[in-house]
């Protein structure tokens, strides 16, 4: 890559994205290559979540799943993530 180019392998949509998202990565003390990775693992957290909450619903044990659907709230709200949306 030349000296002073700015090579990105993500798609911003538009420059003015791309200086918020720089600006929102810095503000959380991260990259942008920190922050995609954040990202990058919620989603897979959410993916892993929404598996097993079908796999313990597929063997007709509802408690089960509500009992995890606490626990992921309780998880979020040690964490300060409580009533966040995704």
């Amino acid at each position: 890559m030349k000296k002073g180019t700015d090579a990105s392998l993500i798609r911003w949509g538009s420059q003015e994205r791309k200086r918020e998202i720089a600006s929102l990565a810095k503000c959380q003390g991260k990259s942008v290559n920190g922050l995609v990775n954040t990202w990058a693992e919620i989603v897979l957290a959410q993916t892993q979540a929404e598996d097993s909450f079908r796999a313990t619903a597929s063997r007709g044990k509802p408690a089960r799943l509500i009992a995890l659907l606490e626990k992921m709230d309780r998880d979020d709200a040690r964490k300060g993530l409580a009533d966040t949306q995704p």
